[in-house]
């Protein structure tokens, strides 16, 4: 038996421990089976049952990092990015991106690139608003919000 292996049962009890204090998802909980080296049929059982005794629910996943990633300024592209990588359906994934107040995310994208205009040097407003762009695409905005945003925090600038 190899060292990082363990038996089904103590996966179970494991990752049960796990799921109760950390939200997860199906395919984190696959992950950590395959890390403990246990059997992809055998993974997948216990991955059922956890899903069967909602230890485990890719949407509640879905909404909770949506919350949580909305709190650091991220950007619904970026967010559903994420969310892709975690092999969440597209279904749940549209689901959990409804909660996304336009409003909210157009404020917050606008605190951002206010906060970091001041920040960035460049020795021109094109090469600034280019660094701009680059951050918040980076940050999962969309194009035309960020070209709107930028426009109206450089027409404040020049009247002051």
């Amino acid at each position: 038996m190899h060292p990082n292996s363990i038996t089904p049962a103590q996966a179970l009890e494991r990752l049960m421990d796990y799921c109760s204090r950390y939200e997860t998802c199906t395919h984190k909980a696959l992950q950590k089976l395959r890390e403990w080296q246990i059997e992809p049929q055998e993974g997948q059982r216990i991955v059922q049952r956890l899903t069967e005794q909602r230890f485990i629910d890719d949407a509640r996943y879905a909404q909770g990092f949506v919350r949580s990633r909305q709190a650091l300024k991220w950007g619904a592209q970026k967010i559903a990015a994420h969310l892709h990588q975690q092999h969440i359906s597209d279904a749940i994934i549209a689901q959990a991106m409804q909660s996304i107040d336009p409003d909210t995310e157009q404020a917050a994208l606008e605190h951002l690139l206010r906060k970091k205009w001041h920040q960035i040097k460049a020795r021109s407003d094109a090469e600034r608003q280019a660094k701009l762009i680059r951050f918040a695409v980076g940050r999962g905005y969309r194009y035309p919000s960020i070209a709107q945003v930028i426009r109206k925090i450089a027409a404040g600038e020049e009247d002051t």
